[in-house]
């Protein structure tokens, strides 16, 4: 599990140095990336911050705000900032939500530079963070739904 979430950090953190290289910095001062995720439990916050303070030390001209959310109200808090243009630079988003955010214009589509080779992401969820040939996101994980169901409640 923690392998796991070392992968998709390292995921984020590479997003986040593409955000960087995107803003214009010709004074090499110190830029904060703004980044707003779900992972709060205490061993996945562990090693986000473990791969936060990696990537700060490589990177010495940016430091990255991270803030948690939850996500019984960290949709809301994303529409609010957005709506108060206070939105992070980077987002750990729900699969589920990306279509109400892109049609409403508060996402813009990944550049060129940031988007390479898509080749190696499972089509269909690809696919699904595209809106007018425009991709908007690239997926990092994906989930599988179970019912379990007693044998108790449903008779023969």
């Amino acid at each position: 599990m923690i392998r796991i979430l070392k992968h998709i950090v390292m995921g984020v953190l590479l997003l986040l140095s593409l955000v960087s290289c995107s803003k214009h910095n010709p004074t090499g001062t110190r830029q904060t990336i703004k980044f707003w995720h779900f992972w709060s439990e205490p061993r996945q916050k562990a090693v986000l911050q473990e791969q936060i303070a990696e990537f700060e030390r490589l990177n010495p001209t940016i430091h990255v705000e991270m803030t948690d959310l939850q996500w019984s109200d960290g949709k809301t808090k994303l529409m609010l900032g957005f709506n108060a243009h206070t939105a992070p630079d980077v987002v750990h988003l729900g699969f589920e939500w990306m279509p109400e955010f892109i049609s409403s214009g508060v996402l813009s589509p990944l550049s060129d530079s940031l988007v390479h080779d898509t080749a190696e992401y499972f089509p269909p969820a690809l696919q699904s963070l595209v809106d007018h040939q425009k991709l908007y996101a690239l997926p990092w994980t994906m989930n599988t739904r179970a019912m379990l169901i007693s044998k108790k409640a449903v008779p023969n």
